[in-house]
């Protein structure tokens, strides 16, 4: 059977980099969970965050490589720095090709900036994509904003639904506006360094990577996700937690190969 490739792009700087780079006063990208500021990485007013000018400048740059590169569809996380990464990459693409919104490439939960919390405006500042993956889902189509709680294993989602539902009992608040916030403070309760589990992102994986087999049958595929995806998707070998043990870190605005 013939080998299928996939290309696979991180997204743009994001002000999330920007700041955990800064918090640590560190030139390079902060890599390891272990070393992230926590003030950071529950900061509120990077919930969802967006590409910084840098981030906007580095798709430029990176769009150039694309050109010539047979694209039929464009699958993209979610997540807000993606679909601009997408957008800014691939808007003036020779093929036109397709804009997807696919949550499997979402990352991995571990911080404010990975609960798609602005996706309603998201939606609205970029109506070219095609959002139905998310939107046949009822609960995602009422509340777009809390999308990511929908896709929680375990009970996770749901025994952050309760809580954020008893904050909202006592401010008289809305579950879509209001409760990115309130997860981040939930988020922020939470001891370990990611919420998901590697051996969840794994499973994830997996399926992704048995969708997209399907998929580039007839069409040529690029995805727009994110570094520990990217990581986990890259790697053949995971250790008891499942976690990578040689995945291929990619930088910003990045890509690599994947053969499926």
């Amino acid at each position: 059977m013939i080998s299928q490739k996939i290309l696979l792009i991180r997204h743009a700087e994001s002000a999330f980099n920007v700041a955990q780079r800064k918090a640590r006063g560190s030139t390079t990208e902060i890599v390891n969970f272990a070393d992230e500021s926590r003030s950071v990485k529950f900061d509120p007013e990077l919930l969802d965050a967006s590409l910084t000018e840098e981030g906007i400048q580095q798709c430029f740059k990176g769009r150039s490589l694309l050109m010539d590169l047979q694209v039929d569809v464009v699958l993209v996380s979610p997540l807000r720095r993606a679909i601009q990464t997408a957008f800014f990459m691939f808007q003036d693409h020779p093929n036109r090709p397709r804009f997807i919104v696919e949550p499997m490439l979402r990352e991995m939960l571990s911080s404010s900036c990975d609960f798609g919390g602005r996706l309603a405006e998201t939606m609205q500042e970029y109506p070219e994509f095609d959002y139905s993956r998310l939107l046949d889902n009822q609960n995602i189509k009422a509340s777009p904003n809390m999308w990511t709680l929908e896709y929680l294993r375990h009970d996770k989602g749901a025994l952050a639904k309760v809580y954020i539902h008893d904050v909202l009992k006592k401010t008289k608040g809305s579950y879509n506006i209001h409760g990115p916030g309130i997860f981040v403070e939930y988020l922020s309760q939470y001891q370990n360094d990611t919420f998901e589990n590697f051996f969840d992102i794994l499973e994830r994986i997996n399926a992704l990577k048995e969708y997209l087999k399907r998929e580039c049958v007839n069409q040529k595929i690029a995805c727009v996700t994110h570094s520990r995806i990217l990581q986990m998707t890259s790697a053949t070998e995971y250790d008891e937690i499942g976690k990578s043990k040689n995945g291929q870190w990619v930088e910003n605005a990045k890509s690599i190969q994947l053969s499926l």
